[in-house]
């Protein structure tokens, strides 16, 4: 009977707590839901009277910019960038448009931080991110723009008329009477027998040089002395190859040319008197420019010579940047040779020095001067195309005559290594030239056999980033401006004889902001000068080689003052402003380059051998 009772009473119990779980469960789970809306509603309130005080009617929103959030950001921009690259479709960008893409972001990630820096209700364990505006590198960014805008505006456009000297022309003809000595001009060169009369009151130095044989390519070395020589005796030092009868033949004439003097000018008539000097102000015949002392070797200059053997003509030669006393050589014999000259420049710019060190190690073999051949496999026929990159140290790039374009990079052995191609089994225009950017390590420029200009990204060998038609016929020549408020200039020389200035910020619409139609030859040699940056050089197979200043404006009243007797004259009238001199007589020029330590002062090659010039205005140039 108990043990009945017991059962009976606890399920009695267990009856009642179920139904007061039951009623517990129905009664406070509403209340805890309404309870939580209560508290959501409260909170949503709080952000939209956020919103309304930060000017913000749309929904509100939380705006945190975590440091971590920020990381994950630009790690997936970089790694889209990376991807776009890999594709193929990463086109070019200049300086001008990566400063642009740099000042976006800032932009962007200033409003990010201005709408997360106000939110009053914002947990204060949370971390957030200040990002202040970086002003000098807009001041910078502005400068930059205005001085690359005010280079390009300030180019003038090149127009010339030749109705006076053809009227002269006529008038001479009719009257019978004796013509009076003109400026040839190889585009109006009559038939039959000319004398041309040589001025030297046009140079402030010049000097001939012949060689052994021709020189189809030839570099300047820069000296120690890292200062600009301008004063009288100058001296340099070149390296050039040879073009001889037979491959073995051939070798690298390394020279030392030394006592440059002032041109002395003839006096023989009235109007070669001191009175009637020419050149620039404050310049004169009294030799202000030079060195006191006695004068050594009767003002001729003194050349030392030193040589080494190299099997083939030297297409193309080029000394790297960083190092001038390492030579690349692109040899007919279809191999690229890197040289170093170290020891023969020693030898002849430091004798002392160097015989000192001979005499200590007397049995000390005479070192090699080649380092370094490009690998059989690599280049298969010979090429033109070569430069060194003046922004990664010991890169240069070379391209054959079958389109292969490579990339060689130094290696710990001493050697090169190709880090990049564009190579093609089937026949492809030719590489004529191969020029580095003055700013960027990864991005170079060839130009081709057909008029195709290319630029070209090393990351991404495939194929170009941008190409143009830049002329109907072969481009065989082109230079990158290296200031840096030029940067984004590129000239180019065709066979046709067309020079066109181009801006690579605009480079698609293959239209040049700058034309000079003067030559009437192949375009042989183009290149900006180092100390001006709108002064360039121009060399035809038309014999001339000329100066321009694509900046220069015509002013009269000046250009009498400093011409004199020659103002006036229907022989120059028709030439265009922007020609500040003209170098004649050259028999099939190759090569000109400006000396990056000697203002004004240009160096040639043709046929005959190296003409060393410095005109009469060289300080006009360089301002």
């Amino acid at each position: 009977m108990c043990v009945v009772t017991c059962v009976f009473f606890f399920i009695y119990f267990a009856f009642f707590l179920s139904l007061f779980l039951l009623f517990a469960y129905l009664f406070f789970v509403p209340v805890i839901l309404f309870a939580s809306c209560v508290h959501v509603s409260a909170a949503m309130r709080r952000g939209v009277k956020r919103a309304a005080r930060a000017g913000n009617d749309g929904a509100p929103v939380t705006r945190r910019r975590l440091r971590d959030r920020a990381e994950e950001e630009a790690e997936e921009k970089r790694r889209r960038l990376q991807q776009e690259a890999a594709a193929g479709d990463l086109a070019l960008k200049s300086e001008e448009e990566e400063w642009e893409d740099t000042t976006d972001d800032e932009q962007e990630e200033e409003v990010v931080e201005e709408d997360g820096s106000v939110d009053e209700g914002l947990d204060e364990t949370m971390e957030e991110e200040i990002i202040d505006e970086d002003e000098d590198e807009d001041e910078d960014y502005a400068e930059f723009q205005r001085e690359a805008d005010a280079v390009t505006k300030g180019f003038r456009r090149i127009t010339f008329d030749d109705s006076a000297l053809q009227r002269q022309l006529n008038e001479e003809g009719d009257d019978g009477e004796e013509a009076v000595p003109t400026v040839w001009r190889s585009d109006q060169a009559e038939e039959g027998p000319q004398q041309l009369v040589y001025s030297n009151k046009a140079y402030d130095s010049f000097f001939q040089l012949r060689t052994e044989y021709p020189s189809l390519s030839f570099d300047v070395l820069r000296d120690r002395d890292t200062a600009n020589h301008s004063k009288y005796p100058l001296s340099l030092t070149l390296v050039c190859g040879s073009q001889a009868d037979e491959l073995s033949k051939n070798q690298l004439y390394v020279l030392r040319i030394q006592n440059i003097c002032r041109t002395k000018h003839d006096g023989d008539s009235d109007s070669d008197s001191d009175g009637s000097y020419i050149g620039d102000e404050g310049d004169s015949e009294d030799g202000v420019d030079e060195d006191e002392g006695e004068e050594v070797n009767n003002g001729e200059p003194i050349v030392q010579h030193r040589t080494i053997s190299h099997y083939g003509t030297a297409n193309r030669l080029r000394c790297a940047h960083h190092n001038t006393n390492l030579v690349a050589v692109w040899s007919d014999a279809g191999h690229v040779q890197v040289f170093d000259l170290e020891n023969d420049v020693n030898m002849l710019c430091d004798y002392a020095n160097w015989a000192k060190k001979q005499l200590k190690n007397p049995v000390q073999k005479k070192p090699s001067a080649l380092v370094f051949c490009t690998p059989s496999k690599a280049h298969r026929t010979e090429g033109y195309g070569l430069d060194w990159s003046p922004v990664a140290q010991g890169v240069f790039a070379s391209g054959d005559c079958g389109g292969n374009l490579f990339v060689w990079q130094p290696s710990d052995d001493g050697r090169w290594r190709a880090a990049a191609s564009n190579t093609s089994d089937t026949q492809t225009p030719s590489i004529e030239e191969i020029q580095w950017s003055p700013t960027q390590a990864d991005v170079l420029i060839t130009t081709r056999v057909g008029g195709v200009v290319e630029v070209w990204d090393t990351r991404d060998m495939r194929k170009s980033k941008i190409h143009w038609q830049a002329d109907p016929t072969d481009i065989n020549v082109a230079d990158w401006n290296k200031a840096r408020q030029a940067s984004h200039l590129l000239v180019t020389g065709a066979d046709s004889g067309a020079v066109a200035v181009w801006d690579l910020r605009k480079a698609t619409a293959a239209t040049p902001i700058q034309r000079l139609p003067w030559h009437r030859g192949s375009i042989t040699s183009v290149e900006f000068s180092l100390h001006n940056e709108s002064v360039l050089l121009v060399t035809g197979d038309d014999g001339q080689c000329t100066l321009w200043d694509l900046s220069l404006e015509r002013d009269p009243s000046e250009e009498k003052e400093v011409i004199g007797e020659l103002f006036g004259r229907p022989d120059l009238t028709g030439v265009p402003d922007q020609l500040m001199f003209q170098h004649q007589g050259l028999e099939h020029p190759k090569e000109a380059h400006w000396h990056a330590q000697i203002p004004g002062m240009v160096i040639t090659t043709d046929y005959s051998g190296l003409h060393l010039f410095r005109p009469m205005n060289w300080r006009s140039l360089m301002k």
